[in-house]
């Protein structure tokens, strides 16, 4: 809460001004950006994502608070770092340099009050402690970024970012997929410098075999269980890697594998592909697979694809690409011909995307307001819920009406 940016930071019905948990340089000048739960995209054409991830490290909130043992104190969150990015880059590279000296230099956090504290075979893991930030731009590059804590006395967070090549199709489905680095940083890998050290200090590297990066700083998604005690859910993240790589390389048919960490970082596409093809993978729920979750009793006699989340004391329910607790989609559609991004409210498989321009100095006013424990019929993320709501009743039929109106 304060002030220097748009009006939705500035204090309300008597707020208090947020007191800064520290300072970092200025520079010269900024970039206006799209921001809605977390920033989109900025007038240079350059885009975010992100995707919480289980990690094996996990920094302490300023004051102490949290962390794994021994862990940095961290100051930048997973909504500070791509604001900073969104403000003072044009490029993807600048972003992945950015966050990543950045994270080094004053320490990260994940959004406070997402981590839970999980173990894999005994050691002690936190899911939602680490993020994979995905970062595209108006030349056409594109990056995955990770990041996590740190050790004390090594480096204040353990971060890598990995290229995706040209024509390639790379997925973040709430877990790192960056796998073996080399042994120093390349144009297709850039690493904190420190990495090596860290995962030694932290036992979590013998220093024998090429460090994998998802195997060494996340927990095993077929022996973790959320919280201690619980089920794995391993296909709450495989099962959303291997529909959509299915679906944007066919021909290959991949197998499925139970841990994420068995597939590849990206897939060649086999097609050229549209932001209305993105659009459908946002709307997946496999689909003519066995997985389809229009299908079988827990779609119950209307075939609704949504399902309720986590694993039962037997067993463990899928995840869709799109759930019903989703606040907002955005697909950053940019590259040298074109700089937009699409955006939709609530989950994408029953709302519309609608664009927005780099360049436009403000949005729609049914697009601006709204809270979603205070119904209101001003606000676009109000009628795209209750739509949703209401199909529950009979989804399979009134999906018929619904899914033409929204292509």
């Amino acid at each position: 809460v304060g002030f220097g940016r748009g009006n939705f930071f500035h204090p309300r019905h008597g707020q208090a001004l947020s007191v800064p948990v520290g300072h970092i340089p200025e520079v010269a000048c900024t970039f206006g950006y799209y921001e809605a739960g977390e920033p989109l995209m900025n007038d240079q054409g350059l885009g975010l994502g992100e995707s919480s991830c289980a990690a094996m490290l996990v920094n302490r909130l300023p004051g102490g608070v949290g962390g794994s043992p021994g862990a940095p104190t961290g100051r930048l969150d997973t909504v500070t770092l791509m604001q900073l990015a969104l403000e003072r880059c044009s490029s993807a590279w600048c972003a992945v340099q950015l966050i990543g000296n950045l994270s080094e230099a004053y320490g990260f956090v994940p959004t406070p009050g997402e981590p839970t504290v999980g173990a894999d075979r005994g050691r002690r893991a936190w899911d939602d402690a680490g993020e994979a930030f995905t970062i595209a731009d108006a030349a056409g590059h594109a990056w995955v970024v990770h990041v996590l804590g740190g050790v004390q006395g090594i480096t204040n967070s353990v971060w890598a970012a990995r290229k995706v090549p040209k024509g390639q199709f790379a997925v973040v489905a709430n877990e790192f997929t960056i796998g073996e680095l080399p042994p120093n940083p390349t144009e297709e890998f850039v690493f904190n410098r420190e990495i090596f050290r860290a995962a030694l200090a932290a036992k979590l590297w013998d220093g024998k075999a090429p460090l994998h990066f998802a195997k060494t700083f996340a927990p095993d998604p077929v022996a973790f269980e959320i919280p201690t005690g619980t089920t794995p859910i391993p296909l709450y993240g495989a099962l959303r890697r291997w529909g959509l790589m299915n679906l944007a390389a066919p021909s290959m048919k991949m197998q499925f594998k139970l841990s994420n960490q068995e597939y590849p970082f990206s897939v060649r596409v086999e097609k050229r592909l549209s932001h209305r093809d993105v659009m459908g993978f946002l709307r997946y729920h496999y689909q003519g697979t066995e997985f389809d979750l229009s299908k079988g009793i827990l779609a119950g006699m209307f075939g609704t694809p949504f399902r309720l989340e986590g694993g039962p004391a037997i067993g463990q329910i899928p995840r869709g690409v799109a759930i019903q607790r989703t606040a907002y989609s955005i697909i950053v559609h940019t590259g040298p011909q074109r700089q937009l991004a699409w955006f939709s409210m609530d989950t994408p498989l029953t709302s519309v995307y609608v664009p927005l321009y780099r360049r436009s100095a403000a949005v729609s006013h049914t697009y601006s307001v709204g809270h979603n424990a205070n119904f209101t019929r001003e606000s676009a993320w109000w009628a795209f819920d209750f739509v949703n709501n209401f199909m529950q009743l009979r989804y399979h039929d009134m999906s018929s009406e619904v899914y033409p109106m929204i292509d």
